[in-house]
């Protein structure tokens, strides 16, 4: 209306009512404004319907959720856009119902419906109705919210509620659900079980009700393990309503639930095991057991034929050749080796028990592999001859000396030879020798090759198998055990070797032992020098032995070295011949009545002497070894004692005669140990003659005095002085007496120790100044 229009308008027009109408429409333009705005920001779904059940509100939710625009749906029916066609006419009636008589079932309440969205799927919402009177028209606003993706959530949540459920039940496993105090919370079915009370009655118990009181700590710890860690596994006990026991294994874990912590324990009986366990423990103790007893018989076993062996051997070695006639001294040398190979035969008994605890002991010393074949020459040659077979033996071109274990290498050769002939009845044995590669890796070859039965092919692969014989085979001829090749193979293999096997039955097989080949430089030079002399040691021996036998073959093996054994019987007269008596060396049986080596070692070591103790016995297990040494024996001899290995046992610790307790004043000591300087060496020589003379004075004094530290300090430097000048003799005596003089022993020497060095420096002074003049005068 124009300007001009309202001063034209009629006189009788009031101007106050004018204003009240501005302002009424203005406030009801804002409140229109404000519900607009409330509808558009809700969060849930707004829908406003006449009676008409046209859609005159449609909010920015109601579009997300159903994927209709509000500028399309307004005006058009709402149950044909958002309500599913089999609730529409439910729907209408309704509403009609509520028209007529204003009565309605949903009306002011919360319902879950279905509803539809514009692309044809289904929603489930939750749906508020609000009628609104407005003159003379009836509004609806619906209050609508999406839950379908809540209500999934929810029936998977059921669903894996009813999952746990089933699975909390049907463990195999009990379950205790239990606070960190120990009150429990839930049980399963398994757990009611395992202890006998239901879940009534556990619900609420404290668990530590269900543990021995000696189990508590365990119990104790592993929930401060869960505390810390989130886990814990521990071994406990659970008793039984009953009372009894059960063993169990305990995995638990912590989880949060209802703003709280507690703890979800699977616990397994683990009674069987237990029960499983302590009869293997019990099996395996029997087994052990066992296992000692047959240790134990073949120790024994072996004792018993190696004593009289020793009375064998021992005298066979010491029948001296020189004037015999040829034949005589071949069939002594015979009788020797076949005594040999009987004692082979018995180590192999004990190889049995050793290979199969894996407690086989090698020795490393220089062998000639031409006598080896000799050996088997002298030992099959009757046999093979007896069979009417030959036996061909080829030696190695050269003599060589090989580091090895020469017991076991003829063993191996001497089971392989001994196999080949008792399966030849036709044709001959072939033993062979080669040696192969270049030094360090050099190999040799030993090869054993007949012509007789052959062995099947189905039976090589387990030809080598303890106790095989290749049954069915013509092998089965043969009446041994079966252990033979198995510990061939096994012997060569912990020497570092291999033995193979090739055969076509009917016309022969052929055997190959492979073994490194570490050449053996010192046994060659010693070699090259045949007209050796003759070792003669000098010192004072006492030999305790119970047998007069093995006493008279030890003497005489003794003699042949130069040496005068005192004798005595038994370990007591030892400890006494020791004590009252001065000895360089000690050779003790281990196995003597009244008291046994062992003990009479110990009690000599206690009484503070240091004087070398070699142990004899017939007892050849390494735990043997470690008994002896325990005991504090220095050697170890094994019976039937053989001169060579006593020659070399004793040379440790007793000197040459020739060289009296000082060999290493010889020239090949000061090329050694002076690189020639011979002028060098009498200088030191002389100032230790000098300084020796002086510290034996000291130590006199000292020991009037009852100085033992002074004693022993003037021991130290005497001992140190003598091995710089190689005289070793006087170096061990001041040694025995420094250990003599120890706070560890006694405190105060012993007059053996004393008298020991007094002994050796007697013998060592005048040798010295002899060894002095002779350098002296050379280099003049």
């Amino acid at each position: 209306m124009s300007r001009a229009e309202s001063h034209s308008q009629p006189a009788d027009t009031n101007p106050r009512s004018e204003v009240l109408g501005t302002r009424e429409r203005r406030t009801e333009e804002r409140e229109a404004a404000l519900r607009a705005a409330l509808v558009q920001a809700a969060l849930d779904c707004i829908v406003i319907i006449d009676s008409d059940g046209l859609i005159v509100e449609f909010n920015d939710s109601a579009e997300r959720t159903f994927g209709h625009m509000r500028d399309a749906v307004l005006g058009q029916p709402m149950a044909e856009l958002i309500i599913p066609e089999a609730l529409r006419g439910a729907h209408d009636a309704g509403l009609a119902k509520y028209l007529a008589s204003g009565e309605h079932a949903v009306l002011g309440k919360r319902i879950e419906v279905p509803a539809l969205h514009a692309s044809g799927r289904q929603l489930l919402v939750e749906l508020a109705i609000i009628p609104v009177h407005l003159k003379d028209q009836t509004y609806f606003t619906a209050y609508l919210r999406d839950i379908t993706e809540k209500k999934a959530d929810e029936a998977e949540l059921k669903r894996s509620r009813q999952r746990y459920r089933d699975l909390f039940e049907r463990s195999g496993d009990a379950i205790f659900i239990h606070t960190l105090d120990g009150e429990i919370v839930d049980v399963n079915a398994r757990a009611e079980e395992l202890v006998g009370w239901d879940r009534q009655a556990l619900v609420g118990m404290r668990l530590p009700r269900l543990h021995p009181e000696a189990d508590h700590p365990t119990a104790r710890d592993a929930i401060k393990s869960v505390q810390e860690a989130g886990e814990a596994r521990m071994d406990i006990r659970f008793i039984h309503r009953s009372g009894v026991e059960i063993p169990t294994e305990v995995n638990a874990r912590a989880f949060e639930a209802d703003d709280r912590t507690l703890v979800h324990g699977v616990v397994r009986d683990v009674s069987e095991r237990a029960l499983t366990e302590a009869e293997l423990r019990m099996a395996k103790a029997e087994a052990e057991r066992a296992s000692a007893a047959k240790t134990e018989f073949l120790a024994n076993m072996s004792h018993e034929m190696r004593t009289p062996l020793n009375g064998v051997i021992g005298p066979l070695g010491l029948i001296k050749r020189d004037g015999l006639a040829d034949e005589t001294a071949r069939l002594i040398d015979l009788a020797e080796r076949s005594a040999e190979s009987l004692l082979t035969l018995i180590d192999a008994v004990l190889d049995i028990s050793h290979i199969e605890s894996g407690r086989v002991d090698l020795d490393e010393e220089p062998y000639s592999p031409n006598g080896l074949l000799e050996q088997v020459r002298e030992i099959f040659s009757n046999s093979a001859a007896e069979k009417g077979v030959s036996l061909e033996v080829a030696s190695l071109p050269t003599d060589l000396r090989l580091i090895g274990d020469p017991g076991r290498v003829r063993q191996i050769l001497f089971n392989l030879v001994g196999n080949a002939i008792k399966f030849t009845s036709d044709g001959g044995v072939t033993v062979d020798a080669r040696l192969r590669g270049v030094a360090p890796d050099q190999e040799i070859n030993f090869i054993v090759l007949d012509t007789g039965i052959g062995i099947a092919e189905d039976v090589l692969p387990k030809l080598f198998s303890r106790f095989e014989q290749g049954s069915g085979s013509p092998c089965a001829v043969s009446q041994g055990v079966g252990l033979g090749l198995a510990i061939s193979r096994e012997l060569a293999e912990l020497m570092g070797g291999q033995v193979d096997a090739t055969s076509l039955l009917g016309a022969g097989s052929k055997f190959s032992v492979t073994l490194p080949a570490v050449l053996s430089q010192r046994e060659q030079a010693e070699d090259a020098n045949p007209a050796a002399p003759a070792l003669h040691l000098h010192g004072r021996v006492l030999l305790a032995e119970d047998s007069e036998t093995n006493a008279a073959v030890v003497a005489s093996m003794l003699a042949k070295l130069g040496l005068e054994p005192e004798i005595v019987a038994d370990g007591a007269a030892a400890v006494q011949a020791v004590d009252s008596g001065t000895y360089d060396l000690i050779i003790m049986d281990v196995g003597m009545p009244v008291m046994d080596g062992l003990e009479a070692s110990r009690l000599i070591r206690a009484a503070g002497y240091a004087t070398p103790i070699i142990a004899l016995t017939a007892h050849a297990l390494s735990e043997n070894r470690k008994q002896t040494r325990a005991a504090g024996m220095n050697g170890f001899l094994t019976k039937p004692i053989r001169s060579k290995d006593l020659s070399r046992e004793l040379e440790k610790w007793l000197p040459r005669a020739e060289a009296a307790h000082h060999i290493v004043l010889s020239a090949a000591h000061i090329d050694e140990q002076w690189d020639g300087d011979a002028a060098g060496y009498a200088f030191v020589l002389r100032i230790f003659v000098r300084e020796l003379r002086e510290r034996l004075g000291r130590i006199s004094e000292s020991l009037l005095a009852g100085d033992t530290a002074k004693v022993q300090y003037e021991a130290h430097a005497i001992k140190g002085g003598a091995s710089n000048v190689g005289a070793d003799a006087l170096s061990h005596a001041a040694a025995r007496l420094e250990q003599a003089c120890s706070t560890d022993n006694r405190g105060r020497p012993s007059d053996s120790s004393i008298a020991d060095l007094k002994r050796a420096a007697e013998l060592f002074l005048p040798a010295a100044e002899t060894s002095l003049a002779q350098i002296e005068g050379a280099s003049g």
